[in-house]
């Protein structure tokens, strides 16, 4: 059973070709800590699918910073 306060060392793959991040992984590249991961998924500020633990598409976490940025076209530049 997938928990999300497993490591996991690889990306999950789904049926579709999907690669899915654990919470573990997001909070790695995005410099939170886990909980504050789960806050923000059970804020629905992070789309998140509960398959034994969350587990975050690279699409959603991509909008979640978009949905953070001061930058219309999300890259830093003007």
């Amino acid at each position: 059973m997938l928990d999300d306060t497993t490591s996991h060392t690889n990306r999950i793959n789904g049926a579709d070709g999907w690669q899915w991040l654990t919470v573990e992984e997001v909070a790695r590249t995005i410099g939170l800590t886990e909980e504050r991961v789960r806050q923000l998924i059970r804020a629905r500020k992070i789309k998140a699918t509960k398959i034994g633990g969350w587990l975050i598409h690279p699409t959603d976490l991509q909008a979640f910073i978009l949905s953070r940025t001061n930058m219309p076209d999300g890259r830093g530049s003007p």
